[in-house]
């Protein structure tokens, strides 16, 4: 039974509920009016577990003062329920994704990214959490000693109620699954090579017409300043940009101070820079009829600098 159809039953059977306790309420004298209503409570919370949870939240009060009749929140995922309107909101929950790397940038694009509900996500990374991740990336005390995909799936389910991901405690290799949207979240260069190779490969399997539906993303974070990469899967002059240009030896990178490396504030705006990047491809992603009047931009390069307060993007 698809979604829309369960919405329209649990709708039917609260209101059904409502009418009967409503009933129940006025007229206490007749105990057969009474009895309806016990039954009509222990019908639907057989059926309609939903009722069931509405039903414990209206205790002492008519349902009228708890959920009025036409209220939309029904229809709605309450944890999603206040973006549950935007235009690309039925896109994203579509969507199927591949984070590598779940330090700085890979932990909170991960957390924002449940707390939308896509339909999976997969994980990769072989470190543990240690006392020095939590001076920039999104992990507790709690987590010391555990794997980071582990702490990630512990997250998820405390902080989002979000079950569907494959957590892969091993670096992604060459031999490792590809999908249409892969977020790169390494800190050096030979990792994101074999990461963004994987995803070029599987793009160019596709048919020119699918091609637009994949997107790659590289996230580069230093303590206050950092660098985002986008490319859609149908560009192919900045798939060959990024290739030649931007994917250079890990010697011929900017060394960073250990104590100079990483802060929360910095990691937190690039998972949101990102996630931004994101919801603007799935805006981009919908049917013709369905788009934004103006597509949603998509910069090649985003760039900030926490000193300057500068933001520029590069298309």
């Amino acid at each position: 039974m698809d979604r829309l159809h369960l919405d329209e039953r649990v709708a039917s059977a609260l209101q059904n509920f409502t009418e009967a306790v409503a009933t129940a309420t006025e007229d206490t004298e007749h105990n057969e009016a009474t009895t309806d209503s016990q039954e009509t409570t222990t019908d639907v919370n057989r059926e309609y577990p939903y009722a069931r949870i509405y039903a414990r939240n209206a205790e002492g009060a008519s349902f009228k003062d708890k959920l009025p009749e036409n209220s939309k929140t029904i229809s709605t995922e309450l944890n999603t329920s206040r973006f549950s309107s935007a235009i690309w909101y039925n896109k994203v929950q579509e969507k199927v994704i591949t984070i590598a790397g779940l330090g700085g940038i890979g932990s909170y694009v991960y957390y924002l990214l449940t707390r939308m509900q896509p339909s999976f996500i997969t994980i990769y990374d072989p470190d543990v959490v240690e006392a020095v991740n939590m001076s920039g990336q999104l992990y507790s005390k709690e987590d010391l000693g555990k794997s980071k995909t582990q702490a990630m799936l512990d997250m998820a389910h405390k902080y989002s109620s979000y079950y569907r991901t494959g957590a892969f405690k091993e670096p992604f290799t060459s031999m490792s699954s590809a999908t249409s949207i892969m977020i790169c979240g390494f800190d050096n260069m030979e990792a994101r090579k074999v990461f963004f190779n994987s995803w070029r490969e599987y793009v160019e399997l596709k048919p020119d017409s699918e091609q637009k539906h994949c997107l790659f993303i590289d996230g580069r974070l230093a303590a206050e300043e950092f660098q985002v990469f986008c490319i859609r899967g149908d560009d192919k002059y900045n798939i060959n940009r990024y290739a030649n240009e931007f994917l250079f030896s890990d010697s011929e990178a900017d060394e960073t101070i250990c104590s100079y490396k990483q802060t929360s504030f910095m990691a937190n705006m690039i998972g949101s820079i990102i996630i931004n990047l994101f919801v603007n491809f799935c805006a981009n992603d919908l049917k013709d009829e369905e788009k934004p009047l103006l597509e949603r931009d998509l910069p090649f390069l985003t760039t900030y600098d926490a000193s300057s307060m500068m933001f520029i993007t590069n298309h």
